[in-house]
């Protein structure tokens, strides 16, 4: 009977697991997977702690790598090499140019913003804020394409 209640609730829990990832975002798949996986993981680890099949230096160890992945934002802000190779890893994997920025003409700022010749003021605020909310890094943007959606404003702004 116990084992019956147990698939029950691991079929149920498959189910809306299943159920979940299915409406995830495209852009957001990688990252949920990433984490339901190591939920698994830790979940699979525990049970086989706890019913004998697993010595618990195999679960200190599990652990242990849990942690570790949790804290690497921090550990790369701390030493600063390692936030350097991240940097560096990040502009590789976006194609993003590690040099300075060159600077950038009217025309061309028009046409990052999305704007004609003849925009105003307010029509350049609006175009920059309303392309800022889509790609600002900390909304899963892109830190190449907000510093020049901030270097077109400038430039047009003066």
């Amino acid at each position: 009977m116990i084992r019956l209640l147990f698939l029950l609730t691991l079929g149920l829990g498959a189910y809306m697991l299943w159920r979940y990832l299915t409406t995830v975002p495209a852009e957001k798949r990688r990252s949920v997977y990433i984490k339901t996986g190591l939920w698994a993981l830790v979940v699979i680890a525990v049970l086989l702690t706890v019913t004998g099949r697993m010595h618990w230096l195999g679960a200190a160890l599990t652990a242990l790598l849990l942690v570790i992945r949790q804290s690497l934002p921090m550990l790369i802000k701390l030493f600063p090499f390692l936030h350097q190779l991240h940097q560096s890893r990040q502009a590789q994997n976006e194609g993003a140019p590690t040099t300075t920025q060159t600077a950038m003409d009217r025309s061309e700022a028009l046409s990052v913003l999305g704007l004609d010749q003849e925009a105003t003021e307010e029509e350049i605020i609006a175009a920059h804020r309303k392309l800022m909310q889509k790609l600002h890094p900390d909304r899963d943007g892109n830190d190449y394409l907000a510093a020049k959606l901030n270097q077109a404003k400038d430039c047009l702004l003066g």
